[in-house]
């Protein structure tokens, strides 16, 4: 029984020295986290260090866990895989980048550190990331960077387009303020003569109708708006306007940017001019003939144009079967009024050189005389207006009559050539006869 005791403790001893390759040996992991908290501007990248400390003998596979956010980034140096070898300590960091887009606040990150070999949690990180507020605004682009003509008495004016950009992280509304207005060069020049306006579509008239005093935008989005200048009835040609646009933050007067811009006046060099070629306005028509109209269109002196020539009258005169026809010096039809399914009006482009001008013939062709009653005036417009500057047109007005020998048509009889009324006259006679007859035989 003693020799058994004694080769059992001995066998004990033994096992105390022989080496084994499992955790009994490797000892444990720790985590030394160094950052937990990190603020800053969006746009900005946030970097979160800790320290993986491997105090044993063997090597240990690391998984690092993270979570998945909409709106953010996350990297990890070096990796979400690794090993840490016995006795050594291995930096990560852990980057995170919010999109231009997120929202000043506070996000929280759970990193978990997970033990591969034996499938354990090592250690859970909690990152805190602040995303301060940031604001600021861009201007991106000014029309011929804020220098341009305009037109004296042109009710369009000159039109500037402006794109702003919110480079903040929060919606933002700006207001708009139109300063330091000043006239270069003219001593005699007179401020009120010229007008500034903001405005939210390009090519309104009047300017007035969409008119603007801010603009909202969300966080880093981009916005349009326009500027219009006018040159009223005063202004003499060189004048130049200049004035100062300035966007300011409606929540934060520090966030503005101003832009700058010079306004010169000059001659409109488009012109347009009709000339109507008769010695009489009004022309009398006789059914199911043509009455026509010589005029002459002239151009500017100063530039080539393009001119749109159009007829303008009441649908119902096409209706009728009335046929307003424009022809060229060759009898070439090109445009004018007549009923259509899709539209009655038919204008044409022509090209007019500087000190140049066009003869045309409108034709107007009456339908058959049952349709038009006698003495009807049918008034039409001869309209010319620059194609490169609708705001300068000539119009000439004139008409046609129509004879004795149209009869049918538009006017109701006379109320005592109505047949209702006769009847109606007839009628009653009868029934006071009716009534005087049974008078009589009751007395």
């Amino acid at each position: 029984m003693k020799k058994i005791f004694i080769i059992g403790l001995m066998f004990l001893l033994m096992v105390q020295f022989i080496p084994f390759s499992g955790d009994a040996q490797v000892g444990t992991l720790k985590i030394n986290q160094i950052d937990d908290v990190q603020t800053i501007s969006t746009g900005d990248t946030a970097s979160y260090h800790f320290q993986v400390i491997n105090s044993g003998t063997s090597d240990k596979a690391i998984e690092i866990g993270y979570p998945v956010i909409s709106g953010y980034s996350i990297t990890l140096y070096p990796g979400s895989n690794f090993e840490v070898s016995g006795g050594d300590t291995v930096d990560v960091y852990v980057n995170i980048t919010p999109s231009s887009r997120a929202l000043p606040g506070t996000e929280d990150f759970d990193i978990i550190i997970n033990n591969v070999n034996d499938r354990t949690i090592v250690d859970t990180l909690e990152l805190t990331l602040i995303i301060s507020l940031t604001q600021g605004i861009e201007i991106t682009y000014v029309t011929n960077n804020g220098e341009n003509d305009v037109y004296i008495q042109d009710n369009r004016g000159t039109e500037y387009m402006v794109q702003v950009k919110n480079l903040g992280n929060v919606a933002t509304t700006y207001s708009f303020a139109i300063s330091d207005m000043q006239l270069l060069d003219r001593v005699t020049a007179i401020l009120g003569n010229w007008t500034a306006v903001t405005h939210k579509f390009s090519g309104t008239v009047p300017i007035g109708d969409d008119e603007i005093d801010d603009i909202t935008l969300p966080a880093q989005e981009t916005g349009l708006f326009y500027v219009t200048v006018l040159a009223d009835q005063g202004v003499k040609i060189g004048e130049k306007l200049r004035f100062n646009l300035t966007l300011t933050s409606t929540t934060n007067s520090t966030v503005a940017i101003t832009q700058q811009f010079t306004t010169t006046a000059t001659r409109n060099a488009y012109d347009v001019n009709i000339v109507l070629l008769e010695a009489d306005a009004v022309e009398t028509i006789n059914p199911n003939s043509v009455a026509t109209f010589d005029i002459r269109v002239f151009g500017s002196d100063v530039v080539d144009e393009t001119v749109r020539i159009n007829i303008e009258t009441l649908d119902k005169w096409a209706d009728m079967g009335f046929v307003f026809s424009i022809y060229d010096d060759n009898d070439q039809l090109k445009g004018g009024f007549w009923e259509d399914p899709v539209n009655y009006e038919h204008p044409f482009d022509v090209s007019i050189p500087v000190d140049g001008f066009e003869n045309y013939t409108i034709q107007v062709i009456s339908p058959n005389a049952v349709n038009v009653t006698q003495g009807t005036e049918i008034d039409f417009r001869i309209v010319a207006s620059v194609v490169e500057s609708m705001t300068n047109r000539s119009v000439e007005e004139t008409g046609i009559e129509t004879s004795d020998l149209f009869s049918g048509g538009e006017e109701d009889p006379s109320l005592l050539e109505h047949p209702y009324f006769i009847w109606g006259v007839f009628g009653l006679i009868i029934i006071v006869v009716i009534v005087l007859v049974a008078v009589a035989r009751r007395s």
